[in-house]
């Protein structure tokens, strides 16, 4: 497995690829002189996550861009709106990522903290604002079922079968029907146990959003 800061930077190169497709889209949709109407529908339609690494992606452009909006004090009318707008497309993003991934949570709170701590905020902080949230993810506790299969763990394994689905049918290729086809295939007991055993402390570090 890549370190954590390669890792990272692959992840972010992954969003700027997603967002240089969305301009080109919205180029297109420009040139072609349609209604408006349809044009905005065909944006909506393209922007619909279709493979997870734009589903992460969008969470972790989306939470930037929420974070670096700033405080509504002082903030004139159209700056509230562009304000709003920054988090209703941040909320959108999370609830998009949670359905993706049959509504565990566990992924879309990763994406979410690490950009916390890349804007600034620290520990405390982000357990101000949901408490319990780091004890959950380094732990996997928390959660009714399969709590032994939560948090960072899940997290890890997540991305885990997205980069084999990718080393099998390409870039953008994990859709949700091959991310889940190929957990199921793979997912047995002394596989997780050699998966797990094999990460060493930096990765483990990574996963747990430990720095």
């Amino acid at each position: 497995m890549d370190s954590g800061n390669d890792f990272w930077k692959q992840l972010k190169n992954k969003v700027k690829s997603e967002s240089k497709s969305f301009i080109e889209k919205l180029k297109e949709v420009k040139q072609s002189g349609m209604d408006p109407d349809e044009a905005l529908a065909q944006l909506k339609e393209f922007r619909k996550s279709k493979n997870f690494y734009s589903v992460v992606g969008e969470v972790k452009q989306r939470a930037d861009g929420a974070m670096s909006s700033g405080h509504q004090e002082n903030m004139t009318d159209m700056q509230k709106n562009f304000h709003k707008q920054f988090w209703d497309d941040f909320i959108e993003a999370q609830t998009d990522c949670d359905a993706f991934l049959n509504n565990y949570s566990d992924v879309r709170e990763w994406i979410v903290i690490r950009s916390c701590f890349e804007s600034g905020y620290t520990e405390e902080m982000v357990e101000a604002g949901t408490p319990g949230i780091l004890d959950r993810l380094r732990k996997g506790t928390g959660w009714e079922g399969d709590s032994a299969f939560r948090g960072w763990k899940r997290v890890a394994w997540t991305f885990h079968v997205a980069k084999m689905v990718e080393e099998k049918h390409g870039a953008i290729a994990c859709t949700k029907e091959l991310l889940f086809e190929t957990w199921k295939e793979i997912n047995s007991d002394a596989y997780l146990e050699r998966f797990f055993g094999s990460l060493s402390e930096e990765e483990i570090n990574l996963w747990k959003l430990i720095r």
